[in-house]
C-alpha cells in the first residue's frame, strides 16, 4: 500500500482504504466478466437463434463505463498509469523533481475535484429529470454515477500521494 501514513497511525483509515481497494477490484472484475458473458450471449442470440436483444448494448455501455472509471481510480492508487519521464532529463536535483511532481499532483487533484463537481451536477440534473435508457428503461444516472465514483476515489488516492510525498520531502529537508 503506497499511502502517506504508517498502518499503526490510523488503523480505521486503512480499513476504509483496504475496503475501497476490494470494492474497486470487485467492480472491475465483475464488470469485465459480466461484459464478456453478455457479449458471448449476444452473439449466440443473434447468430444461433436469430433473435438479438437490443438492451444488451445499453448494459454493455453501463458495464464499460463502470470498468473505465473504477479502473481509473485503481491505477491512480497503484501508480500503474502512463507517465512521462522527461523531467529527469531536464532537472538534476532530486528535491526539485519532488517539488515538480507535487505540483503535478496538486494540478491533477484540482482537475479531478472540478470534474467530480461537474459529474455530480450532471447526475443530479439527470436524476431530477427522471431520464431513462431507451431500451431497458433503467435510470440514466446509474451510468453517469460511475464518473462520480471514479473521480472521487481517484481524488482520495491522489490526496494520499500528496501527503505522502510532502512527508518525504520534509524528511529529506530535515537531514
Amino acid at each position: 500500500m503506497n499511502d502517506s501514513l504508517v498502518h499503526h497511525d490510523a488503523p480505521a483509515f486503512y480499513s476504509v482504504c483496504d475496503f475501497l481497494e476490494i470494492l474497486l477490484r470487485f467492480v472491475m472484475i465483475s464488470s469485465v466478466i459480466s461484459l464478456s458473458l453478455l457479449m458471448f450471449f449476444q452473439v449466440i442470440l443473434r447468430y444461433v437463434f436469430d433473435s438479438p436483444f437490443t438492451g444488451i448494448e445499453e448494459v454493455a455501455l453501463l458495464l464499460g463505463v463502470w470498468v473505465y472509471f473504477s479502473g481509473m481510480a485503481y491505477v491512480t492508487k497503484t501508480k500503474e498509469h502512463i507517465t512521462g519521464g522527461v523531467i529527469h532529463l531536464l532537472v538534476k536535483k532530486q528535491k526539485h523533481i519532488e517539488y515538480i511532481k507535487l505540483f503535478g499532483y496538486v494540478v491533477s487533484l484540482v482537475a479531478l475535484l472540478f470534474f467530480s463537481y461537474l459529474a455530480i451536477e450532471y447526475v443530479l440534473k439527470i436524476y431530477d429529470r427522471g431520464r431513462l435508457s431507451t431500451n431497458l428503461g433503467w435510470p440514466r444516472w446509474v451510468w453517469f454515477s460511475s464518473m462520480i465514483f471514479g473521480f472521487i476515489i481517484s481524488s482520495l488516492y491522489l490526496t494520499l500521494d500528496i501527503f505522502r510525498d510532502l512527508r518525504e520531502v520534509y524528511k529529506q529537508e530535515d537531514k
